[in-house]
């Protein structure tokens, strides 16, 4: 399954996340996370895929920043 292919309520956790995190503590279950590099299908797949992944490291970041900024506030 595809963990960012979540059409969940932002506060709703995914099952697919949830369902890898538990399973992989039973001993012959992994979890295999695979990025942009391991997609093997056409170029506009890959280019999709790291536009996402671009995208949500923008986020993360974005959201470091307002946090550090919150922190000089006096």
């Amino acid at each position: 399954g595809d963990i960012t292919q979540i059409d969940l309520p932002k506060k709703e956790d995914s099952g697919l996340e949830k369902c890898a995190s538990i399973l992989t503590s039973i001993e012959g279950v992994a979890v295999i996370r695979l990025n942009n590099r391991d997609v093997v299908r056409n170029r506009l797949v890959k280019d999709i895929v790291k536009a996402f992944e671009k995208a949500e490291n923008e986020k993360k970041l974005y959201a470091s920043s307002r946090q550090t900024s919150r922190g000089k506030r006096k």
